[in-house]
């Protein structure tokens, strides 16, 4: 089965789709979110989550990253 795709957040404002950010996979399947110009309005919590449906599933608590000035 294809790995579900993860959406990032930023607050309540998802940036997956943003061309600010850009989402990478790596070899092992891990998602990277990558801040294209990272700026004093990047700071801020991001989190990754799950598909709806995989979130339902899902024993663990979505990561989080913190990007500070």
């Amino acid at each position: 089965l294809p790995a579900p795709a993860v959406t990032w957040w930023k607050g309540e404002t998802d940036v997956t789709k943003s061309s600010s950010f850009k989402v990478t996979k790596d070899p092992n399947g891990f998602d990277t979110l990558i801040i294209a110009s990272a700026n004093r309005s990047s700071a801020g919590e991001f989190t990754s989550k799950p598909p709806m449906k995989w979130e339902q599933l899902a024993q663990n608590v979505p990561s989080k990253s913190t990007v500070s000035e």
